[in-house]
């Protein structure tokens, strides 16, 4: 099972896949843990995909703050639903660019059809369902203040379509990123990520066909700080939309109200610690008391952290502690490649 290489020779974070690593009857549950749950995967349309000659494989390298993958696969459906949004607490951008076949998209109720050549970004935060024909694809996720910090005002991307000349300008830089990451310095990654956000801002300059995504950029703004601020302050056990409403100068109807698309803020609060707990408990270098993290972020009965704990991630904290995904010892992955993955998805917002 390879493994990503941590900075070795001063290269690029790697990590590469190819399910045929395991039996044929394993190929599609394994692309599924692999994945660390981030996406549900299913047999694509097409009549000569069956579950056990499945194939998905590629490089995913880490620039910085940005991750990119090399792809190639058999047609599949990759769905992320409310459970995975819930479970995993993603907050990026993913700009995908199709390089042959179609992709038919389901982007929280607007459907479409990318087309080869074309970009397409989702919103990993809202649910979507993408099938996929067979074929190869270029990947790139982006932490949302990334993004938004270079666009001109706010705009809801979900299911947006780059488009004109520096949009082309984009898929091939794309492709090139993709042919030279093996051969690149960690030392140029920064540099490197931080123009391919531009050139992707760039592309998305308000235009007639984009300016119908923009939206009250204030109202969006706020959220974001707040959440930030819940971010930051994740160990003050008494956490709350007062605490909120003290330090934006809003009201507590203004910050329910703000919450709503979430859940609520408590329970956007709770999702958040329960987030940070996981980080911490899967963190190899870290050795913390499962108790003592739970109490120090607002949980103070150990039955109702558990129980918030299962039904957020579907496993224990304990299984976390051993390096454990649901369904990994069934099918013989290695738990420390599995989490390689979702664990880079989530260090790019910690």
């Amino acid at each position: 099972m390879a493994q990503p290489d941590d900075f070795h020779a001063g290269q690029l974070p790697t990590l590469p896949t190819d399910s045929l690593v395991v039996p044929a009857a394993q190929r599609l549950d394994w692309v599924r843990s692999w994945l660390g749950g981030v996406y549900d995967f299913g047999p694509g349309s097409a009549p000569s995909t069956a579950a056990q000659d499945f194939r998905y494989r590629g490089t995913w390298w880490r620039h910085d703050k940005v991750v990119v993958g090399a792809l190639e696969y058999d047609a599949h459906v990759s769905t992320r639903a409310s459970r995975q949004l819930r479970s995993d607490q993603l907050d990026h951008y993913r700009l995908m660019l199709r390089l042959d076949g179609c992709v038919r998209c389901d982007h929280d109720g607007v459907r479409q059809i990318q087309q080869a050549g074309e970009l397409l970004i989702s919103d990993m935060s809202r649910p979507d369902t993408l099938d996929y024909d067979a074929g190869k694809g270029i990947a790139l996720i982006v932490p949302r203040e990334m993004l938004d910090e270079a666009l001109p005002r706010a705009m809801d991307l979900h299911g947006a379509v780059p488009r004109g000349v520096a949009a082309g300008m984009l898929a091939s830089h794309l492709r090139a990123m993709a042919s030279a990451s093996d051969g690149l310095n960690i030392a140029e990654a920064p540099g490197l990520a931080q123009a391919t956000v531009s050139l992707l801002a760039a592309a998305l300059q308000p235009s007639s066909h984009n300016m119908d995504r923009a939206r009250p950029a204030v109202a969006a703004t706020v959220l974001r700080q707040m959440c930030r601020y819940i971010d930051l302050h994740l160990d003050n056990s008494d956490l709350s939309a007062d605490d909120l409403a003290a330090f934006f100068n809003l009201s507590r109807t203004t910050v329910y109200r703000c919450f709503e698309p979430l859940d609520g803020v408590t329970r956007y609060i709770k999702e958040r610690r329960l987030a940070r707990i996981h980080s911490l408990l899967a963190d190899p270098n870290k050795r913390v008391h499962i108790g003592r993290v739970a109490e120090d972020h607002g949980f103070r009965s150990p039955t109702h952290f558990s129980r918030a704990f299962r039904d957020q991630y579907g496993y224990s904290p304990r299984d976390v502690r051993k390096g454990m995904r649901s369904g990994v010892g069934a099918i013989g992955i290695r738990p420390e490649a599995n989490a390689a993955f979702d664990t880079w998805l989530r260090a790019l917002r910690d």
